[in-house]
């Protein structure tokens, strides 16, 4: 909903869904923050996803052209 003091919200990536191919069809893959489920602070950082493989990646690599949906956490 609305803030009091909308000019000081700050957003964090924390995944980006990439899309490769045309409209008819393609492939989809990802990246995220990984952090431990039980211990939010302990940030096991970046990894790809693709199908059945998970990699470690870096943020920089998150930002591409193949972006498609990219997810923010309001902090």
């Amino acid at each position: 909903g609305p803030q009091k003091d909308e000019q000081n919200l700050n957003y964090r990536l924390f995944a980006v869904s990439n899309h490769m191919g045309g409209l008819g069809g393609g492939h989809y893959t990802a990246c995220a923050k990984v952090r431990d489920p039980v211990n939010q602070s302990d940030n096991k950082g970046w990894y790809y996803f693709n199908d059945s493989s998970a990699s470690h990646t870096s943020e920089s690599n998150a930002h591409s052209s193949s972006a498609y949906v990219l997810f923010y956490e309001r902090i």
